[in-house]
Order: C-alpha cells, then sequence, then structure tokens
C-alpha cells in the first residue's frame, strides 16, 4: 500500500519527523537531498527515534545510544555505552535487531511511502 505523506515538504536537509503512513508510526529523514523513511520506534526498548540524534545516515537512540543505518536499518551499535565486543556478541547472537526500512518515492513534487 502506498501512502503520500503532506509533511514531508516541511522536512529540512539533516531533520528528523515522525509521520504516520497507514497504521504504522515512521521516521523520515532527509539527508543530502534523498529521503528515508524508517520505523519509528527503537529496536531495543522502544525508545521513539524522531527524538534521536541524526549525524549523516546513522541515527542514534536518545535512550540508550544504539544507532542504525537509515538507508538499510541495520544495526551499527547496540546499547551505545556497551563496549564494542558486547556490542558485536549480542549481534552474532541474534539478539540486536535491524530496523525496518521504507521506500519513499517522489512524483510530481509529492512524496509517497510503500508499505
Amino acid at each position: 500500500m502506498t501512502y503520500e505523506i503532506k509533511e514531508l515538504s516541511q522536512l529540512n536537509e539533516g531533520m528528523l519527523l515522525e509521520v504516520e503512513a497507514g497504521n504504522k508510526k515512521l521516521v523520515v529523514a532527509r539527508v543530502d537531498g534523498d529521503v528515508y523513511a524508517i520505523s519509528a520506534k527503537c529496536t531495543h526498548l522502544g525508545c521513539s527515534l524522531a527524538e534521536g540524534e541524526l549525524r549523516g545516515l546513522v541515527l542514534k537512540c536518545p535512550c540508550h545510544g544504539s544507532e542504525f543505518s537509515i538507508v538499510d536499518g541495520t544495526v551499527l551499535s547496540w546499547v551505545g555505552e556497551w563496549p564494542k565486543i558486547l556490542s558485536n556478541i549480542t549481534k552474532t547472537l541474534g539478539l540486536s535487531k535491524d530496523l525496518k526500512t521504507y521506500q519513499v518515492l517522489e512524483k510530481d513534487g509529492k512524496y509517497y511511502i510503500d508499505i
């Protein structure tokens, strides 16, 4: 299902914005002119990623510092305070979960998200 996201016209470069598409809450970000959409809740404890910190294509969760790629949702760092070795172990054991990403389409100046 494809949903028009009218709020994307308000999205400036480097910003995060929580939007709703159907019954899903998503976070959208604009980086280098491209728009990305990911799940709105961190896969660790469900914190709102719209309150997170965006650095380039990396989104940091405001609660425990987990970092995700906004391009493909992969976990880059699981629970930021943990030493790197623990982060790697949790990923290897399948305890850290990637975010779901959604395709953003632009047509005639309007933006759509495919769910």
